[in-house]
C-alpha cells in the first residue's frame, strides 16, 4: 500500500489492523506532516493583512519553506514503513549453512541501521518545522493562535515519537560505536526539539 495515496480510511483502517507497518514511525511522520502544513496555514493566513504588514517579508519566505517540510515529513510516512518491510524480510533470509548466517546477520545489521535513519530523518525535519514556528510565533494573524500551538503539539510529538522509533532500532544494532553516535544525535536533536516547542508555547 502507498500510503501517501490512499483514503485516510485506508489508512486508518490499516494502523489500527495487525499488521506492523505502518506503526508509530508512520504516525509520527504524519503528525509532523500536519504541524508543517499548519505553519504554511498560518504563514498564508497573515500575508496579505494590512494588520500584519511589518510581518509580510518574513511569512512570504517561510511559507515555502514550512510547503516544502511537510511535504518532506510526508514521504517519510511511506519510507518508515518501507524501512520496517526491509528489517523483516532480512529475519526471513535462510540460515542453514554458516555463509546464510553471516549475510542474514549482515543483512539485519544493515537493514536495522537504516530503520533507525530514517526516524532521525523525520526527526532532523520536526526540528527544522519546529524553528520556523518559532520565527513564525513572533508575528502573525493571531486569530490563527490555536493552530499554531496544534501545528507545535504536532511537531513535538513527532519529534519524541520518531525518537523512540530510533532508539529502539538504535539498541538492536550489533555495532555499538554506530549506536552510540547515532543515539547522541538523536538525543540532541530531541533536545532541541523540546526547546523549541517551549518557546513558542510560551510566546503564545
Amino acid at each position: 500500500m502507498n500510503l501517501l495515496t490512499c483514503t485516510l480510511i485506508e489508512y486508518l483502517k490499516t494502523l489500527g489492523s495487525e499488521e506492523p507497518a505502518p506503526g508509530g514511525g508512520s504516525a509520527s511522520a504524519l503528525c509532523g506532516a500536519q504541524g508543517a502544513g499548519l505553519c504554511a496555514m498560518v504563514a498564508a493566513l497573515t500575508l496579505g493583512r494590512s494588520r500584519y504588514a511589518q510581518y509580510q517579508d518574513t511569512c512570504a519566505a517561510l511559507l515555502p519553506q514550512a510547503q516544502a517540510l511537510q511535504k518532506q515529513l510526508a514521504d517519510q510516512i511511506d519510507l518508515d514503513a518501507q524501512s520496517y518491510g526491509q528489517v523483516a524480510a532480512a529475519f526471513s533470509l535462510p540460515r542453514q549453512t554458516p555463509q546464510e548466517q553471516a549475510a542474514r546477520q549482515a543483512a539485519i545489521e544493515d537493514a536495522t541501521a537504516e530503520a533507525a535513519r530514517v526516524p532521525m530523518h523525520t526527526l532532523e525535519l520536526a526540528v527544522q518545522a519546529l524553528s520556523l514556528a518559532e520565527t513564525l510565533s513572533h508575528g502573525f494573524n493571531r486569530n490563527a493562535a490555536s493552530d499554531l500551538a496544534v501545528a507545535v503539539w504536532n511537531l513535538r510529538t513527532c519529534a519524541q515519537g520518531a525518537w523512540h522509533n530510533v532508539k529502539i532500532n538504535v539498541e538492536s544494532l550489533k555495532n555499538r560505536e554506530l549506536a552510540e553516535v547515532l543515539e547522541t544525535q538523536g538525543l540532541g536533536l530531541l533536545q532541541n526539539a523540546e526547546d523549541l516547542a517551549a518557546a513558542v508555547l510560551a510566546q503564545l
